[in-house]
């Protein structure tokens, strides 16, 4: 039984989750990312996440999900996983989740079985021509670089992840998600979703595009513009509709946050 609010089978019952930003490197230049180059994302030490998690799991109510996505990379940050491991170790009865872009996934596989609950691979190009218009670099094999042959290095790397991923019976859950850039990847859109659902992927989460970093001028998709697109992936999968488009460091039920880096209420 799927117990995540971010699932379609456990929205709507008032789980809550608990996102805890720990996640500092990443591997992928997102032209969409509100950080400037070199600039270094808020994040919390290990440390002040264990504290976080305690202190939450004590005074809210129904939390079941313990999540990191981000703001960096989760993959490429040794702290990812000896969270994950703290609670296990600690609190049982909470169920771990992961959200990366997917590039280290064949590298992590046996981490991932041992410590992941629920995972999700974010998946916004199929094609290395628009996956060059939505990353600015990528790093595969250790090296950052603007070639083709490093983006289609890249798209085979995630959806071979995602492929093994499809094989893992220790997951209760595994998605992908998308952002939806109008005029970029909306061509894309149902090819992702029938390859998605070929390789063993439960459900699809289109996600509105947010204006901003170097894409801050391109438009947001409108209402229905994203329901052609959920339209078309759904003749092949299963797509989550309840998107609240949550921070790394979102706290409680999508919707009704709490932000741990500000301490502010979304």
């Amino acid at each position: 039984m799927i117990k995540h609010p971010c699932y379609t089978g456990g929205q709507g019952h008032n789980i809550a989750r608990i996102h805890l930003p720990i996640a500092k490197k990443c591997n992928l230049g997102c032209a969409f990312c509100e950080l400037r180059d070199n600039a270094q994302p808020e994040t919390l030490s290990t440390e002040e996440a264990i504290a976080a998690l305690e202190y939450h799991k004590e005074h809210l109510e129904n939390l079941k999900i313990v999540g990191i996505a981000g703001p960096g990379e989760p993959l490429v940050n040794s702290s990812t996983f000896q969270m994950l491991e703290y609670v296990q170790r600690n609190h049982p009865d909470l169920s771990t989740c992961l959200c990366t872009n997917g590039v280290e996934v064949l590298n992590k596989l046996a981490d991932i079985e041992r410590v992941c609950d629920y995972f999700t691979v974010t998946v916004n190009a199929l094609s290395v021509e628009v996956a060059k218009e939505l990353y600015c670099y990528v790093k595969v094999d250790g090296s950052v670089s603007r070639e083709d042959n490093a983006y289609s290095k890249y798209l085979d790397l995630v959806w071979s992840g995602i492929e093994e991923l499809g094989k893992l019976k220790s997951l209760k859950g595994f998605k992908i998600n998308t952002i939806l850039v109008p005029g970029v990847n909306d061509h894309e859109i149902e090819s992702i979703a029938k390859k998605a659902a070929k390789l063993g992927v439960m459900e699809l989460n289109i996600k509105s595009f947010m204006p901003r970093g170097l894409l801050k001028d391109q438009k947001a998709p409108t209402r229905l513009q994203m329901q052609h697109a959920i339209a078309r992936a759904e003749k092949w999968i299963p797509v989550f509709k309840h998107c609240k488009n949550c921070r790394p460091d979102a706290c409680g039920v999508p919707g009704r946050d709490l932000y741990l880096l500000t301490g502010q209420c979304g």
